[in-house]
């Protein structure tokens, strides 16, 4: 539905595209555009917001005029810093993981991802509060910057390097020839 209703103090959201699913933590999830409807729940100070992949949902919600505004918790990031060896942290995975229950492409995201916070914020705080609070959650919005400003480059002087290693490349090649004492593809894998 269009509607959004009062959402409390605390709020679990996904951006998908031109849409916003918002979950109160029960009853029913509210879809609605991307518009001022939603901006105002995003940008408040006094709600509390839960999304998954926050640096990702920033961007997308720049795209449409809405800067996202804290507090803001990431059950990824969570994730991230407890399993930092896991590789991927996709929610379908995370929330098999640690719920033990697949996640069906219809279904609505945020009752999962709000599952996978409360399973994972104990853990965070006795564990990883600090670098959670204090480097992960800046850091998703340092990286927002980064991406949508972009880099710099100057391609004169990747012109010139790829030049000097081809040229490099060339001399290692003769010398390996020479102390092999015939012609080799160094570029073989057999």
């Amino acid at each position: 539905t269009d509607v959004l209703p009062a959402m409390g103090d605390h709020v679990v959201f996904d951006v998908q595209s031109d849409r916003v699913a918002f979950w109160s933590g029960e009853g029913a999830v509210f879809n609605v555009p991307v518009d001022q409807r939603a901006a105002a729940v995003l940008t408040d100070p006094a709600v509390r917001k839960t999304t998954y992949n926050l640096k990702e949902t920033i961007l997308k919600l720049l795209r449409h005029g809405i800067d996202l505004c804290a507090p803001y918790d990431d059950p990824m990031l969570m994730a991230y810093l407890l399993f930092p060896h896991r590789g991927k942290y996709e929610l379908a995975d995370v929330a098999f993981e640690l719920l033990g229950r697949t996640i069906s492409p219809e279904e609505e995201r945020t009752p999962w991802i709000d599952c996978v916070s409360k399973e994972l914020s104990p853990q965070v705080e006795e564990q990883v509060a600090r670098p959670y609070r204090e480097i992960e959650l800046p850091l998703s919005r340092v990286l927002v910057g980064m991406e949508m400003a972009g880099i710099r480059i100057d391609v004169g002087v990747l012109d010139r390097m790829s030049r000097e290693m081809g040229t490099q490349l060339e001399e290692l090649t003769r010398h390996i020839c020479q102390i092999a004492g015939c012609e080799l593809n160094i570029n073989s894998r057999l």
